[in-house]
């Protein structure tokens, strides 16, 4: 209110003490207010050009959002910190992954503790074929349908007992084109298995997911793939045993809570490591060129993503996880996907033509490492809060382009992000609250935009120094749990 106060007394006084000249007053100078008389930024490159995919800079559709992590179960706790019933406490899945078949098999051994008593649960697996295996105690009775694992215990299990469960499923040709991407961008490939590229980001549950449960403390992955390609998984890999018949088989360990969402990408990469902080920051590119013709050169980027994690150390603290691991996959992919410890993206975003990287690139880079700290680490509570999730990425990833750049072109690409909303205003978009009452009017331009431009404004208020010691005793304050 002082500034504000300030600010009106001198224009007043220049007002006041002026000739009969005309006298030009600039109220935000460094386009710090989210308004709708901020310039456009028409000069911008273009981060994805392809003719049949419409490889186009990343901007959110005009359709409410969807959140992937919902699915089609509707009761979903509101929040991820409440009892629930039942949740898991430790799974550990095996899956064999054919790329030249095109096909995945699995098991899974899933204990289940109860918070009230219990007689059923369902499971999200995306298979052709799945079964229960056991169930111990008690017996059980299942179904399968429509990509839901019913399991019906034979006698209620009282409160706050373990129920052991092994599930046994298969899947082929799960390439899976969104149509709807979940919080906008179009169309994207979002699932494949090929012997080019495999990977799995939205609307695959490729190991069974318990419905309405809350987090999961840890968990085991044993994976066997072709031993010539590298596997790429969230959390941190343990083992790693040649098997002598063409195959690996890997062991991945997630000891941190995490609420469902592990990234798997398998390819033939190169790689290269830099720091990130107390982690080791990993890059894995697909060797050769990208959709555009050049090379394909993950070094190129360490030195960016570098100066992105120094900042985002200094804001958030140290990342929770050893490893923050990114790998390039089919180029049909045409947007980000972070887990805990591994993003997922396009591998043309490691191509170099010569001239190095760029605000736009380094944004989109900066914005998904982000979610190491939000949104991996500090969870979502409830769907309408999304935009601390990712308006706080949007803001993070701004201010890092600072940092990897400098501030003209920090500048410019908070003109560049607040474009798409801008746009949208215009084409007469249903405007509302970054937290809205119905979270059927969440729309991703809304609670991307302008939930970075709440932050943005905020910041000039409170300053850097204050901003940082804001968000960082937030994330503390939340670390692995959530928040609203």
């Amino acid at each position: 209110m002082r500034k504000v106060l300030l600010l009106g007394f001198v224009i007043v006084f220049v007002l006041a003490c002026g000739s009969s000249d005309d006298t030009e007053v600039t109220l935000d100078p460094d386009y710090l207010l989210l308004r709708d008389t901020l310039p456009r930024v028409a000069d911008c490159k273009a981060l994805m050009v392809h003719p049949s995919w419409g490889r186009s800079t990343w901007s959110p559709e005009f359709f409410p959002a969807t959140h992937w992590l919902l699915g089609d179960d509707s009761t979903r706790q509101a929040s991820l910190d409440a009892p629930v019933p039942p949740g898991v406490s430790a799974a550990e899945i095996n899956l064999t992954i054919d790329p030249k078949a095109g096909t995945i098999n699995g098991s899974a051994v899933i204990h289940v503790l109860t918070q009230e008593p219990t007689g059923a649960l369902h499971f999200s697996l995306s298979a052709n074929h799945a079964e229960l295996a056991s169930s111990d105690p008690p017996a059980a009775l299942w179904s399968f349908e429509d990509g839901v694992l019913e399991v019906v215990a034979e006698e209620e299990i009282p409160q706050g007992q373990t129920w052991t469960v092994e599930i046994q499923w298969s899947d082929e040709k799960v390439e899976q084109v969104q149509e709807l991407f979940p919080e906008g961008g179009g169309t994207v490939l979002a699932n494949l298995i090929s012997r080019d590229s495999t990977f799995f980001t939205f609307g695959y549950n490729y190991w069974p997911m318990l419905q309405a449960s809350g987090k999961i403390p840890q968990a085991v992955f044993h994976v066997t793939y072709p031993t010539d390609q590298t596997l790429v998984m969230s959390g941190e890999l343990t083992d790693s045993v040649d098997n002598q018949d063409g195959t690996s088989t890997d062991t991945w360990r997630l000891d941190f809570p995490f609420i469902g969402n592990v990234g798997l990408a398998l390819a033939k990469y190169d790689k290269v490591e830099g720091k990130c902080g107390d982690a080791t920051l990993q890059i894995y590119g697909r060797p050769g060129e990208s959709i555009d013709g050049y090379p394909i050169v993950p070094g190129t980027y360490t030195a960016g993503l570098e100066k992105a994690c120094d900042y985002y150390v200094s804001l958030f603290g140290q990342p929770s996880v050893e490893a923050i691991k990114f790998a390039g996959v089919d180029e049909r992919f045409t947007n980000g996907f972070a887990t805990p410890g591994l993003v997922i993206v396009p591998n043309y975003i490691w191509d170099d033509d010569g001239t190095g990287s760029f605000a736009e690139r380094d944004f989109y880079l900066a914005h998904e490492l982000s979610h190491t700290w939000w949104g991996n680490d500090v969870f979502l509570a409830d769907m309408k809060d999304v935009w601390l999730i990712e308006g706080m990425a949007d803001w993070a990833g701004c201010n890092a382009v600072r940092k990897m750049e400098d501030e003209e072109h920090g500048t410019k690409i908070w003109i560049w992000e607040v474009t798409p909303y801008l746009n949208w205003l215009v084409m007469g978009g249903d405007d509302h609250a970054v937290v809205p009452e119905d979270t059927s009017h969440l729309a991703p331009v809304v609670y991307y935009v302008k939930g970075a431009w709440v932050l943005r404004m905020l910041q000039s208020i409170v300053g850097d120094d204050k901003m940082g010691q804001i968000v960082g005793q937030f994330r503390q304050d939340h670390n692995f749990s959530a928040m609203s």
